[in-house]
């Protein structure tokens, strides 16, 4: 537990690498594994060649805390959650799954209705996912964020990172 709360403490900067992203998901998942036991099984896959690869700090647990709300917490046999990355032509993609019911439709119409005009994360549902895709944007340019759908064995949640391109850094960050 004090390691997750030095996790926060202890970054001064944004971006990090993977690797620490990724440690930190498990520690969050291992404090997950008290609450829930034998019905939370859980899996990380990150390439060694991804681990260096800088990401924003804290995006994946809130789609971690999503998957067990929301996947895990309603199944009285639990859940898995998977963890992935992978990386085409420079664009990384992390991807959280769980097996749980699915995110509802309403849900994902509210979250893209809300990435199409609104870009707020102050109000409404889903305010920790709001706030990881508005960083990914804001940090990555207008190709990076997070996508959220259901499909027939639960919620699949990605991140996606583009390469931050000299047009993209000169235009929007002078």
């Amino acid at each position: 537990m004090s390691s997750l709360l030095r996790y926060h403490l202890d970054k001064k900067a944004s971006l990090i690498s993977l690797k620490e992203e990724m440690k930190y998901a498990e520690q969050y998942l291992s404090i997950q594994q008290l609450r829930f036991g034998p019905r939370l099984e859980w899996k990380i896959d990150a390439p060694e060649e991804l681990l260096e690869m800088k990401i924003p700090m804290l995006v994946i647990q809130p789609l971690i805390e999503n998957a067990c709300i929301h996947g895990v917490e309603p199944s009285m046999d639990g859940g898995k959650i998977s963890i992935s990355a992978t990386s085409t032509d420079g664009v990384l993609l992390l991807e959280v799954r769980d097996n749980g019911a699915g995110v509802s439709e309403a849900v994902v119409r509210e979250f893209e209705q809300w990435k199409a005009h609104s870009h707020s994360a102050k109000n409404g549902t889903a305010i920790g996912l709001r706030n990881v895709h508005s960083r990914l944007k804001e940090q990555f340019g207008k190709n990076s964020g997070l996508s959220i759908k259901k499909d027939r064995k639960g919620t699949i949640s990605t991140i996606t990172i583009t390469p931050i391109s000299q047009d993209f850094q000169e235009n929007d960050h002078a």
